[in-house]
């Protein structure tokens, strides 16, 4: 996703959340409601293998809500 050579800036550098909390937060929604996603959906989340760690990549998760509340919103409206 990024390589080595575009990480020279600090804006340049992914923003990550490591706690439910925080990628709750970041969405503007409850801790229950990120545990839903990552348990029901495709919410881009990258699990650390043998591990219970969940590292939530801020910028891709904002964006794929962002995509599911437009699809939300024509599928109903």
């Amino acid at each position: 996703m990024y390589k080595i050579a575009e990480v020279k800036k600090p804006s340049a550098v992914p923003q990550i959340a490591l706690r439910l909390e925080e990628i709750a937060r970041a969405m503007g929604i409850s801790t229950a409601s990120v545990r839903k996603l990552v348990r029901n959906t495709d919410i881009p989340v990258i699990r650390l293998p043998k591990s219970r760690v969940m590292i939530f990549p801020t910028r891709e998760v904002t964006e794929w809500l962002s995509k599911q509340v437009k699809k939300g919103g024509e599928a109903n409206g």
